[in-house]
């Protein structure tokens, strides 16, 4: 069975428990669109936070991105 990017994505905030952002979705799983796909799963029962966090950049500056985490999977 093929893995679809949802699924790809679920399994990711199930294995990294603290959260995951949308660079480490495009570098682990090639996903450009995470909150695209962190919608689909809450719309399919998925309970996921989002809360901004503060990261830096490669320049040294900060900036805020949104860090996911799976609170509860769907029933």
């Amino acid at each position: 069975m093929k893995w679809t990017q949802n699924d790809e994505v679920l399994a990711m905030l199930r294995e990294h428990r603290s959260g995951i952002t949308a660079m480490e979705a495009m570098k682990e799983l090639g996903i450009m669109r995470l909150a695209a796909r962190v919608n689909d799963l809450k719309d399919a029962g998925h309970h996921i936070s989002s809360q901004m966090v503060k990261r830096q950049t490669r320049y040294g500056s900060f900036a805020h991105v949104a860090l996911y985490r799976l609170i509860e999977e769907a029933r």
